[in-house]
């Protein structure tokens, strides 16, 4: 089981991109947006458990974390 976000290949992301403009700014709320939130997400529980563990943790501690983020990050996402 991957512990990361999927991101798919979206138009979306090649057409912000040629105009200059990150998906949010381009599509807010669309699918490759919320994908990138929850990458986002994932990075950012990560950064905190790496604060909170410090150079004790562990590629399964962080993993652990990434996966019980994602799993919250999506349960939100499909109640949306």
């Amino acid at each position: 089981m991957p512990s990361a976000a999927a991101i798919a290949q979206r138009v979306s992301f090649a057409d912000s991109l040629g105009i200059g403009e990150w998906i949010g700014q381009y599509a807010p709320n669309s699918p490759a947006h919320q994908e990138i939130e929850l990458l986002a997400d994932i990075v950012r529980g990560v950064l905190r458990a790496t604060e909170v563990e410090g150079a004790t943790a562990d590629a399964h501690t962080l993993a652990a974390y990434a996966r019980a983020i994602r799993d919250e990050s999506e349960g939100l996402l499909s109640n949306s």
